[in-house]
């Protein structure tokens, strides 16, 4: 009685989402675009890193750190998607059929929640049909170097375009949460220990996004120990 009970909740709550979507109106991929706040190069380098953790304690979007005139900076990589119809805005399509998907297919980064998905902020609701991704997402892993941007995906739709050109954003994910468990344990400082005597100071292990796996970043997995999801 207690599974059947259990399945039942289940199904209602697919049910509910799936016609959560269906009231709201679907927008039109060409008419919407994505757009990231920092008006930096569209170039690899210049990505803006966004650090996470499982917890929600890592940075606010508004605290990413990005490569630019020979220098890292601290950048505003708040992603705004606009939502339209052929000739309005949407408003209300709700920010649960709306997720971040790091362009990579070895990219390790793996949001809490069943599924996890990095969702949108909030829905769709002011009167220009705009969401966006701003909060510290609750995520462990890692994106897998700079190369490939980030998409915005809407449901039903697909991937939304940049009002840059192209598909997708230039912004990335790090975390202490090296192996992308959910948590920051024992296993990640065994990872970060391989990287920093490796002399490579690979992407993953730069926590503080400064171009080097030193000290710096054994503060910050130090400080994050036993951080995992809610």
């Amino acid at each position: 009685m207690v599974l059947r009970n259990i399945v039942g909740i289940g199904v209602i709550a697919l049910l509910v989402g799936a016609a959560s979507l269906a009231s709201a109106q679907l927008p039109d991929q060409e008419n919407s675009e994505t757009s990231r706040a920092w008006n930096g190069p569209d170039v690899a380098a210049a990505a803006a890193v966004v650090f996470n953790l499982p917890d929600g304690s890592g940075s606010r979007f508004t605290e990413a750190v990005a490569y630019h005139d020979g220098d890292y900076i601290q950048v505003d990589a708040t992603i705004t998607v606009t939502l339209r119809d052929v000739d309005r805005n949407l408003i209300g399509f709700p920010r649960l059929s709306l997720w971040l998907l790091d362009n990579a297919t070895d990219a390790n980064i793996n949001p809490c929640g069943n599924p996890g998905r990095l969702w949108a902020d909030y829905d769709a609701v002011d009167d220009i049909g705009e969401s966006e991704w701003a909060n510290p997402l609750y995520a462990g892993g890692h994106s897998v170097g700079l190369t490939n941007k980030t998409q915005i995906i809407a449901a039903g739709v697909g991937q939304i375009p940049s009002a840059s050109g192209g598909i997708g954003e230039r912004v990335k994910f790090n975390s202490t949460d090296i192996n992308g468990d959910r948590v920051v344990d024992l296993l990640d400082v065994i990872e970060f220990t391989e990287d920093f005597y490796s002399g490579t100071n690979p992407f993953r292990s730069d926590f503080v996004y400064d171009g080097f796996v030193d000290l710096l970043d054994v503060v910050i997995l130090g400080q994050t120990q036993d951080r995992d999801c809610p």
